[in-house]
């Protein structure tokens, strides 16, 4: 599974601005709750993801609600194995600042070791 997270960049200019990481990185570290609550991870993800129906789009990548229905019943057997990704637009890789980095290896060591879970960062070039 994986879940992905992608915020607004401040100020519209990808730069090297720790404050573009902070809100994505919290939502990494709320993100590991849901390895070890499955059921609660499908009923949570069918809620939002009828929310979407209503306005005519969907959050899923593969599959349809009814998946996400028939994985919440057998959810008490699953173990998932986590992705998490965060996408910051307002993060340049070639200007990235060494608090930058700090703060996502942090962000990256909490998933892998609260969670067994991988983190995939995607910003901008």
């Amino acid at each position: 599974m994986n879940l992905v997270h992608c915020k607004y960049a401040h100020g519209g200019i990808p730069g090297a601005r720790v404050s573009d990481l902070y809100e994505v990185c919290g939502q990494v570290h709320k993100s590991t709750k849901w390895r070890h609550r499955p059921a609660r991870l499908f009923n949570n993800l069918i809620r939002r993801e009828g929310q979407r129906r209503i306005r005519g789009r969907s959050g899923l990548e593969k599959g349809t609600g009814q998946t996400l229905y028939e994985l919440a019943k057998r959810a008490p057997l699953l173990e998932p194995k986590f992705t998490i990704t965060i996408v910051q637009p307002g993060v340049s890789k070639a200007r990235i600042s060494e608090d930058q980095l700090h703060l996502l290896a942090c962000a990256e060591v909490y998933a892998m070791d609260t969670a067994n879970s991988t983190l995939q960062v995607i910003v901008h070039p």
